[in-house]
């Protein structure tokens, strides 16, 4: 009986565990962000920033944009102010479901949102500011 119930537990814990992971693996869900081209950052660099907005996001993301290189050029003083090196910058839809948080209203959809993202030697992504204009 005891095996069974820790059988149980385990298989509880996996189904509860299991979003978590493939979110984590798989946060773009097939979205095909448009990672433009860059002098500043490769395709790979690009790749694991949209990763980053989209877990930061936690919403579904409709379209994800690279801003280009001069964007990502001009935002790195604001990068400074909160301790990057380096950003680059994202615009893009997304829709959120029932568990929408902030200002975020549930099951709607929001356009020409902007992630910032900053990162240190070369390190992971991280947003460091994100809204509209």
């Amino acid at each position: 009986m005891r095996n069974r119930e820790l059988g149980v537990l385990i298989i509880g814990l996996l189904c509860i565990a299991l979003p978590a992971v493939t979110e984590w693996l798989l946060p773009l869900h097939g979205l095909e962000p448009d990672l433009g081209t860059s002098s500043m950052y490769t395709e790979q660099e690009r790749m694991d920033a949209a990763k980053a907005v989209a877990r930061y996001c936690d919403d579904e993301l409709l379209r994800l944009t690279y801003l280009g290189d001069g964007q990502a050029a001009r935002e790195t003083t604001y990068a400074n102010d909160f301790g990057y090196e380096e950003s680059i910058a994202f615009r893009g839809d997304f829709h959120t479901g029932w568990h929408a948080e902030g200002n975020s209203l549930p099951y709607t959809t929001y356009t020409d949102c902007t992630w910032r993202l900053g990162r240190v030697d070369g390190g992971g992504w991280r947003v460091f500011s994100s809204g509209w204009g």
